[in-house]
């Protein structure tokens, strides 16, 4: 049942959030759990790109 409810609220959530026009909104726990994210604020694929360079391009991963 919770997990049903969950999945409700979610997807509520989402919605409201894109019928809104909101960028972003955040949960009330403690965990700093982000509701529901524009995609358009969604860094994921630049952070781990740039992560990944920089990574190759160390001298520890160079000398092997």
């Amino acid at each position: 049942l919770t997990a049903k409810v969950l999945e409700e609220v979610n997807a509520f959530i989402q919605d409201y959030g894109k019928k809104n026009n909101y960028k972003l909104i955040l949960g009330t726990t403690n965990d700093g759990s982000i509701l529901y994210g524009d995609e358009v604020l969604d860094l994921t694929t630049t952070v781990v790109t740039l992560l990944n360079e920089k990574y190759l391009s160390s001298p520890e991963v160079k000398g092997k």
